[in-house]
């Protein structure tokens, strides 16, 4: 039987997401069936593969009923800042003299490890000084002297879709005339809703769900995806420029629903993007889908569930949640694909070179 369709209308605000490990919770059985069911048109995209480049985005029009399309923002912006770590103390980074002294944070940022044994790991700043990076929370374990690493701004709804929505989705004074941003927070398990307002009461800017707040400075991580629910009868455009992520990229799950991207500007397979490692640090595999991390990926008409069979009748590898015995390992993973993972044990962070444009 087919789950239903995930309702249209607004979740909960919701926090931010660290970036690292956080404590979740998991996903209801409910919640989980109204993810498989999302889902309409993907949006076509082209990446360069050169070191800076362009994705450009089409958002599918309404017809009879709002249109859903999936995509996500892998470039990154340009680094404001670099250094090496002297030392670090808890959430502080320790810097030579005056390193910094010439970076001002204009809006959220962070820190994403250039080199070392956790490159790829990016961490929300709190604040910089001419040398010191304080950092939203503690990775002493996983930064170490020596270590290099960039500081750059994060996207935001405004940088991603301009102050004044230059981009063009459809604003309107309530929501549910307005197009939405939907970006789904795997510590709470929910969606956000954003729309740009217009007009009425509570001013005019980006704005979420069931509140007048100015939203324009939340943040779209780099290896998270989202959802645009296009309400109007013609089709939109866009282009996003910046820095093709050439290294290691850490992704962190929670614990339940997760949807992330594949962040390369190249395809891989479910066999080679180094999802399942057969340790701590990939996903988890079992003999039956029931028991194991799933990877779903979205055909065009359903989400498609696959697994990594570790055992039982039918032979190990990729499977599918129809085919046991059927090997799915060449499944190709296209570059900016959505993808969504029900992580069904504790937290990780994964890190492979599958996130990378070479193994490294």
């Amino acid at each position: 039987m087919e789950p239903s369709i995930m309702p249209l209308q607004s979740s909960p605000l919701v926090a931010s997401v660290s970036r690292t490990r956080v404590a979740c919770k998991a996903a209801s059985a409910a919640l989980f069936a109204a993810f498989l069911a999302l889902g309409t048109a993907a949006t076509a995209q082209s990446v360069a593969t050169t070191p800076v480049g362009a994705i450009n985005y089409t958002v599918s029009a309404s017809s009879d009923s709002p249109s859903l399309n999936f995509l996500g923002f892998p470039l990154l912006s340009p680094p404001i800042g670099s250094a090496k770590v002297v030392s670090i103390s808890g959430s502080v980074v320790s810097v030579s003299t005056n390193a910094l002294s010439g970076v001002t944070l204009s809006g959220p940022a962070y820190l994403l490890v250039e080199s070392g044994v956790n490159q790829g790991l990016s961490v929300d700043i709190l604040s910089v000084s001419a040398s010191q990076v304080n950092l939203a929370e503690s990775v002493a374990d996983m930064i170490s002297a020596e270590d290099t690493f960039s500081i750059r701004s994060h996207w935001t709804i405004s940088s991603l879709f301009g102050a004044s929505n230059s981009v063009g989705l459809g604003g309107a004074s309530t929501i549910s005339n307005a197009d939405e941003i939907r970006i789904f927070n795997p510590v709470t398990q929910t969606f956000v809703s954003y729309y740009y307002k217009n007009g009425g009461v509570g001013g005019v800017g980006w704005r979420a769900s069931g509140s007048s707040a100015d939203r324009s400075s939340d943040i779209v991580y780099p290896e998270q995806s989202i959802v645009i629910v296009r309400k109007q009868a013609s089709p939109l455009s866009f282009t996003i420029i910046g820095e093709v992520h050439s290294k290691i990229f850490r992704i962190p799950l929670e614990a339940g629903i997760n949807w992330v991207l594949n962040t390369a500007p190249k395809e891989f397979t479910l066999g080679s993007i180094g999802f399942y490692t057969g340790s701590a640090d990939g996903i988890q595999g079992a003999s039956t889908i029931g028991n194991a991390d799933e990877v779903m990926r979205w055909t065009g008409s359903s989400w498609e569930r696959f697994f990594y069979k570790n055992g039982g009748v039918g032979g190990t590898g990729w499977r599918s949640s129809s085919t046991g015995s059927t090997d799915r390992s060449g499944q190709i993973i296209a570059p900016g694909e959505v993808l969504v993972i029900n992580r069904k044990s504790s937290p990780v962070l994964i890190a492979r070179s599958a996130f990378a444009t070479s193994s490294e």
